[in-house]
C-alpha cells in the first residue's frame, strides 16, 4: 500500500438515509458563469413553491424547498461526476454483450470494453470518428446489428439502476440525463418528503419515463430483489456516515457481474480513531498510521467481499478513490464457488511499526497449484519478529484488508471511455 501523509478529516454524520450535508439556500446566482461550481437561483422559474431554491449541477436542476428536510452538498457533485462517468463506461460494456451501442453526447470515439477479459490481455475495442450521435457504418461480413441508446431514453435492454438513499434524487436525475442505455431507475429514501421531491424533480427534469420514486427501507427493496430476474445491475449506496447496514442486502441484490457503488463517510472510524467501532461495522480493525485513506479502501473491500462470500458470490474492484472526507469503490459482484475458496488469501492481517511506520501483511490463506486443481491451507506466519528490524519498536495489529488490487488496470487507463481529460462531459 503506498504511503499517504494526508491528515484525517472530521466529519458531520448527524443524520441519515440522505446523500449529503449540506443545505442549499436561496441566494442569487451572481456568478453565471462558474462551471464547475453548482450555481442556485431564487424563486424565478414557474411552478416553485414560495422559498424553494433551484440547484443546478451537471445537467440536472433540482428543486429543494426553505427548510432543512432535504440536504444537498456541493462537495460530493465530483462524486456525482464520478459515478455519471463510471456508469457510462460500465454500460457501455454490458449492453454490448446486448446488442446495443450507446451514444454519449460530444462523444467521438466508441470504445467497447471486455472488462472482465482484460486480465487475459481480451479486451474487445471498437473505435470510429464519427460526429456525435452518427451511428457507426458497420462493416461487412457477419457484423452484429446493434441498437443504439441515447441519453434521456428509456433502453428496454438497458440497466436496472437503484439508488438505495436518494434524498432530493439529484444523483438519479443526473443518471438519467447524463447515462445513455438505462432501463429503469429507483430512487430510494425512507422519508416521505424526501420521496416527493424525488417525484417532483422527475418531473421538473422530464425523466419521469426513467426515474420512478419509491418510499421504502432501503434493506427491504434490496432484499426483495434478490431473486435473479429481480436483480439491478447497478445499486448506489451513498449514506450518510457507514453503508455497513446496507452491504449484506446490496450483495445479494446486484445482478451477475453488476456494479455496486458505495460511498463511506465515517472515515474517523475508518482512519483508525476508533479501531473497535471499525471491527464491529466492518469486521476490521483500523489503526492510525500514514496510509490510513488506503487502508480504509481495502477495510470496506474486505467487508464487501466477506460479505459477498456467503452467497458464494466474490467482488471485482474496478476503482477506488479517497476524496475529502469520504471513500468510494465501485465493484462488480460475480458468482464462484471456486473463485470464492480464494477469498481467505485475498485478505490479510497487517502489521504495523509504532515507530517508523514500516508494515508488513500477512495473507489469511494459502493456495498452492497441484496440477489442474488448487490446494488451500492456513497461511503460516508472522511475517515479522517481537520488534521492528528497523526501529526496535513494537507493532500494531490491524485488518484484515483487502489484500488484492484496488482498481482495474483498464479503467484507469486511457484506452477506457472512463477517463477524466478535456475535452469531457463531466
Amino acid at each position: 500500500m503506498d504511503s499517504k501523509n494526508e491528515p484525517e478529516e472530521s466529519l458531520d454524520t448527524t443524520s441519515a438515509g440522505a446523500d449529503s450535508t449540506t443545505t442549499a439556500v436561496p441566494m442569487e446566482d451572481t456568478n453565471p458563469s462558474s462551471s464547475t461550481e453548482s450555481r442556485q437561483t431564487s424563486l424565478t422559474e414557474p411552478g416553485l413553491l414560495p422559498g424553494e431554491t433551484v440547484v443546478k449541477e451537471g445537467k440536472a436542476a433540482i428543486l429543494f424547498p426553505s427548510a432543512n428536510e432535504v440536504f444537498y452538498n456541493p462537495v460530493q457533485e465530483f462524486n456525482r461526476d464520478l459515478t455519471c462517468a463510471v456508469i457510462t463506461e460500465f454500460a457501455r460494456e454490458q449492453l454490448a454483450q446486448r446488442g446495443v451501442r450507446i451514444l454519449v453526447p460530444g462523444e467521438k470515439d466508441r470504445v467497447v470494453v471486455q472488462l472482465s477479459e482484460e486480465k487475459n490481455g481480451t479486451v474487445d475495442q471498437e473505435a470510429s470518428e464519427q460526429p456525435e450521435n452518427e451511428p457507426q457504418k458497420e462493416e461487412e461480413g457477419d457484423e452484429k446489428d446493434y441498437i443504439t441508446a441515447s441519453v434521456g431514453e428509456r433502453c428496454e435492454q438497458g440497466l436496472r439502476v437503484l439508488e438505495g438513499l436518494a434524498a432530493s434524487g439529484l444523483r438519479s436525475v443526473r443518471f438519467a440525463l447524463e447515462v445513455p442505455g438505462l432501463k429503469n431507475i429507483t430512487a430510494n429514501d425512507y422519508s416521505a418528503k424526501a420521496a416527493a421531491l424525488i417525484a417532483r424533480n422527475a418531473q421538473h427534469n422530464n425523466v419521469s419515463h426513467i426515474l420512478q420514486a419509491s418510499q421504502r427501507d432501503a434493506s427491504m427493496v434490496m432484499y426483495e430483489a434478490r431473486g435473479r430476474k429481480e436483480r439491478y445491475d447497478v445499486i448506489d449506496l451513498d449514506p450518510y456516515g457507514s453503508p455497513s447496514p446496507f452491504l449484506d442486502a446490496a450483495v445479494q441484490a446486484v445482478s451477475e457481474g453488476g456494479l455496486l457503488c458505495i460511498t463511506c463517510t465515517d472515515m474517523a472510524v475508518m482512519a483508525g480513531n476508533s479501531g473497535e467501532t471499525c471491527y464491529s461495522k466492518y469486521g476490521s480493525v483500523s489503526i492510525k498510521s500514514k496510509y490510513c485513506h488506503e487502508m480504509a479502501l481495502r477495510i470496506i473491500l474486505h467487508s464487501l467481499d466477506q460479505r459477498a462470500a456467503v452467497y458464494q458470490r466474490y467482488i471485482e474492484p474496478l476503482l477506488s478513490v479517497s476524496v475529502d472526507f469520504y471513500i468510494r469503490v465501485f465493484v462488480r459482484v460475480k458468482t464462484g464457488q471456486s473463485v470464492v475458496k480464494n477469498s481467505a488469501s485475498k485478505q490479510a492481517l497487517l502489521y504495523n511499526c509504532v515507530g517508523c511506520g514500516a508494515f508488513h501483511l500477512q495473507r489469511m490463506g494459502k493456495k498452492m497449484s497441484q496440477g489442474k486443481h488448487m490446494k488451500y491451507s492456513a497461511a503460516t506466519g508472522p511475517p515479522v519478529g517481537p520488534n521492528c528490524e528497523h526501529c526496535g519498536q513494537r507493532h500494531q495489529l490491524g485488518g484484515p484488508v483487502w489484500a488484492e488490487p484496488i482498481h482495474d488496470n483498464y479503467i484507469c487507463s486511457e484506452g477506457s471511455g472512463c477517463r477524466f481529460r478535456e475535452p469531457h462531459p463531466f
